[in-house]
């Protein structure tokens, strides 16, 4: 479990240094999320503030593309 102050000062870090953001990508909603997934029907942001990350995400042309997020990058899902 991620402690409260230590993400909070990471956050706040991050808006005051933003130079230090690594790469900001942009999820598309294509193909459809596969059977057991849980879709939500709101825009999310994931930020890895530890470590790495590595998800399939859907793209605007209807295939999945791996993308492994490390430390300082931001994924924009919509």
């Amino acid at each position: 479990m991620l402690d409260r102050t230590y993400l909070i000062e990471a956050l706040q870090h991050y808006a005051t240094n933003t130079e230090q953001i690594r790469s900001l990508q942009f999820a598309g909603n294509l193909p459809s999320p596969p059977p057991l997934a849980y879709q939500v029907h709101f825009p999310r942001i994931e930020m890895v503030l530890i470590g790495e990350l590595d998800m399939d995400v859907g793209n605007s042309v209807g295939s999945d593309t791996g993308v492994q997020l490390q430390q300082g990058d931001v994924l924009y899902l919509r």
